[in-house]
């Protein structure tokens, strides 16, 4: 297991559309979230260059799916765990960024650390 992963939350507002900049792990970040046919979708910068474009806020899923530029990881959380919505951004609906992968680090918390009870589910 790794040492201490970075784990920031992108602060967004609870409105339909937004931009909001800043740096990550020493790279310059934009992200545009944007309501489009009742989802959420984002298109994310890297130094004022589109690195990923309608992106789809999915519960536990990552923005950068696919191989781009961006070093770590950006991923949407909800509490509900329902795909997250512009009204809950900031206090249900969340944009994570990590340096580290969160499967591994979701995999690490909630499999390895409570492995007892996990195996007492399939007894």
């Amino acid at each position: 297991m790794r040492g201490v992963a970075m784990l920031l939350e992108i602060p967004l507002q609870p409105i339909p559309n937004q931009q909001i900049g800043c740096i990550l792990n020493n790279q310059q970040i934009s992200v545009n979230v944007y309501l489009q046919d009742e989802s959420l979708f984002c298109d994310v910068f890297l130094n004022s260059t589109l690195i990923l474009a309608g992106m789809r806020a999915t519960h536990g899923s990552y923005v950068n799916q696919y191989p781009s530029n961006l070093n770590g990881y950006l991923f949407w959380w909800d509490d509900d765990g329902l795909d997250p919505q512009y009204s809950t951004l900031g206090t249900v609906g969340h944009l994570y960024y990590s340096d580290y992968d969160t499967l591994a680090l979701i995999y690490d918390k909630w499999v390895i650390d409570n492995k007892d009870t996990l195996l007492a589910e399939f007894v």
